[in-house]
């Protein structure tokens, strides 16, 4: 069967089967593509139903105080960018989830809105003063609303079936200056390398696209926006490389295997023993070990298992 780039048209050869490793929401097995021209990796065919595939607590909030301070470091992470390159306060989230970004940004002085799928988190935020627009076409909502001195989009291009259009539409919604900041699985990442289909990042098959970055830049620069940061390798992607050698290593074993030998319990509400405490703490160094015998590779070139890129537009 002849498979052609839903980007370029250029023809795509096959790369992996995949199926749902993360959440185990289906048994179907979903096929993905590479570009030979673009090099966008892809699900061909794309499935009619995505919503049907984010399941049980894909949004829910971090349960535990370890867990919220772990994410909590890369909420700020991303909100020292934004201080550092912003040069106005109207801010857009697209795909916040939950919104703990927005919260942070909010405090912070800055006038978060956002476009969010979900209709609990949407919500939840427009209860808390963020207005939120409900929308699975992001590209659709922006052409309803105003300009932005930043619009954020987070592990959300890879979610999108058409992320280039979003990525234009986002373009003519910054005012001059603004910055648009653009964070994703990188798929040229040492870790989709050595895990393959059972990369957690791949997340068959809520990312239904894996972009380059060199793709990301072309589409920026075609809509008028220059690169102003371009990183493999920095804070966020040290955060995302540690949950993505976690996640995969997790999937590799199989989760019930890991949870096995964690000695986790079967529900949230159980306590943890302090066996698995204990576990968990030395599967924590193990990783961390393992990682850091990887550095060398994965924190040169562009081999993070994600990337920041900023572009800014011209005043």
């Amino acid at each position: 069967m002849s498979v052609t780039c839903p980007y370029c048209n250029a023809p795509a050869d096959f790369l992996l089967y995949a199926q749902d490793e993360n959440r185990r929401s289906t048994a179907e097995t979903f096929v993905y593509y590479r570009c030979l021209g673009c090099g966008l990796i892809f699900v061909h065919p794309l499935p009619a139903d995505l919503s049907a595939y984010y399941v049980g607590d894909y949004h829910a909030q971090p349960a535990t105080e370890s867990e919220r301070a772990w994410h909590g470091r890369l909420e700020a992470i991303k909100l020292a960018y934004v201080q550092r390159y912003a040069r106005g306060k109207r801010l857009l989230e697209i795909g916040p989830s939950y919104g703990a970004f927005l919260r942070l940004a909010k405090q912070a002085g800055f006038a978060p809105e956002a476009i969010e799928l979900d209709a609990e988190c949407v919500a939840a935020l427009n209860a808390e003063g963020i207005p939120t627009v409900q929308s699975a076409d992001p590209a659709q909502a922006l052409k309803a609303l105003g300009q932005y001195d930043v619009i954020g989009m987070w592990h959300v291009i890879e979610h999108l079936p058409a992320a280039w259009e979003v990525i234009a539409e986002a373009a003519r919604h910054l005012a001059p200056n603004g910055i648009l900041i653009v964070a994703a699985p990188n798929p040229q990442a040492l870790t989709f390398r050595l895990f393959r289909a059972r990369w957690s990042y791949l997340d068959a098959p809520r990312h239904v696209r894996l972009l380059p970055m060199r793709l990301v830049e072309r589409v920026a620069r075609e809509n008028g926006l220059a690169p102003i940061l371009r990183t493999a390798g920095n804070a966020e992607a040290r955060w995302h490389n540690f949950a993505a050698w976690r996640g995969s290593l997790i999937n590799l074993i199989g989760q019930e295997r890991a949870r096995s030998a964690l000695s986790l319990p079967t529900s949230a509400d159980q306590p943890r023993s302090r066996a698995s405490r204990l576990k968990a703490r030395l599967f924590r160094l193990a990783l961390r070990t393992l990682m850091l015998i990887a550095a060398p590779l994965e924190l040169t070139g562009v081999r993070g298992s994600a990337y920041t890129l900023i572009f800014r537009k011209p005043a």
